[in-house]
């Protein structure tokens, strides 16, 4: 049998979740909303926010969003525009506001990660996260080189330095220190070739910095199975992508790959496939199955290694504008929260804000967050997939008593994503 066609019938059929909060996209506050903003974020959130309202009723959805205040973009443009960072900021929100107005986006509420009634609580979440991330060992203090401005006497985070993208299919003359707009990639800073000071105009220099480094690895399973249940749910170029990162890989220089052709049907089901640097990636299904490969891989006297370089990333940043840290230790004295878990945990903030201001309590955000009879979607633009699956889930799952399986009733629960394309260079895993 056929199911009905009928409008009401096919909306009978439809499972409703107790609440749904929709995110768009968070803006930097450092121009005017573009197009972009507009029709690839903005727009299928208010129509999906106003689908579910009509659904279960208007009081049962929040649509939220707001600035990415802080980081280095909001930095440079108040340079550029020659004010102080938060004069701009307010003149960049308050266009933006008037913006979404303007085209009758429907949204609950439009903050800013630095705006006064949003920054205690935002700065408070934050803290928490942190905390608990670094209680669960997935926080250490590491050293790394980044760009330094000796003429402007300071480290140089992202967008504070610019160069040749150092992928080689690309090489564009103006990719930022960690990645590069025209191509997507996403690169060490280190290796970002004919850098200038976006300060300056001076040569930077790399120098010794200590920044937390956030590991992924403990809820690298957990991941895998959250986006392998996804399957059917997300567009297929966004859950490809997603696969592409958490399947398990092992990689190896390919010099070895007559030795492992000879293993290779020995070895846990597996895809193999050629990687940059003249090496060999094995992707497997599973965790064990690539544990048993490695074993297996070492026992016939062929090294390879996991593949978990997106594992591991730094979370703060040598700048003042942004979150500071919490009683951080002496190496980090004076540094601050990177943007995007920042930006990770401002939508929370928003509900939050948005929730006191129709007289609830400080902790109702968790009917939202952590129900799993609530529903959260989050609409993103192309080239925020990586933060918003991979870093924004181990980022929940570290909140958590323990890494595995599905979240429980109270805990951060697992959001969908909504994005048109996967980035569109993406970086390799």
């Amino acid at each position: 049998m056929r199911p009905p066609a009928d409008v009401p019938s096919q909306l009978a059929r439809l499972a409703r979740p107790s609440r749904v909060l929709v995110t768009a996209g968070m803006p930097y506050a450092n121009g005017p909303l573009h197009l972009g903003h507009l029709a690839g974020a903005m727009l299928p959130a208010d129509i999906y926010a106003r689908f579910w309202g009509m659904v279960i009723g208007r009081g049962k959805v929040l649509f939220v969003s707001g600035n990415d205040d802080h980081g280095s973009t909001s930095e440079v443009a108040a340079l550029q525009a020659g004010l102080p960072v938060r004069e701009h900021v307010d003149r960049i929100h308050e266009a933006h506001a008037r913006t979404l107005a303007r085209f009758n986006i429907g949204l609950d509420i439009f903050s800013g990660t630095s705006r006064p009634g949003c920054l205690p609580v935002h700065t408070e979440l934050c803290h928490q996260f942190l905390r608990r991330l670094q209680a669960k060992g997935m926080l250490s203090v590491q050293s790394s080189r980044q760009w330094y401005d000796p003429s402007a006497g300071r480290f140089l985070p992202d967008r504070l330095v610019r160069g040749r993208c150092p992928n080689p299919k690309c090489g564009a003359p103006d990719a930022y220190s960690d990645e590069c707009d025209a191509c997507g990639h996403q690169h060490d800073p280190a290796l970002l070739q004919e850098p200038k000071s976006a300060l300056s105009a001076a040569t930077p220099e790399l120098r010794e910095t200590a920044h937390w480094w956030l590991d992924m690895l403990p809820a690298a399973g957990a991941l895998l199975e959250w986006i392998k249940g996804k399957e059917k749910r997300w567009r297929k170029p966004l859950y490809t992508w997603a696969m592409e990162y958490a399947l398990p890989s092992l990689r190896f220089a390919n010099a070895h790959e007559e030795a492992y052709k000879a293993l290779r049907g020995s070895l846990p089901p597996h895809k193999m496939k050629y990687a940059p640097g003249k090496r060999v990636a094995l992707q497997f299904n599973d965790f064990p199955g690539q544990e048993a490969a490695l074993a297996a891989l070492a026992a016939a006297g062929l090294p390879a290694e996991p593949a978990r370089d997106w594992m591991r990333r730094p979370v703060t940043r040598d700048i003042a504008w942004g979150v500071p840290l919490p009683g951080a230790e002496p190496a980090l004295a004076g540094k601050t929260l990177y943007v995007w878990p920042d930006s990770l945990v401002a939508p929370i903030s928003f509900t939050r804000e948005c929730l006191a201001a129709r007289g609830a309590g400080p902790e109702e955000w968790r009917d939202w967050w952590c129900d799993p009879r609530a529903r959260v979607s989050q609409f993103i633009g192309q080239d925020n997939a990586f933060f918003y699956v991979l870093m924004q889930g181990a980022m929940w799952l570290g909140q958590r008593e323990n890494h595995g399986g599905v979240p429980g009733a109270g805990e951060m629960q697992f959001n969908d994503v909504i994005s048109r394309f996967p980035p569109p260079g993406g970086g390799s895993p």
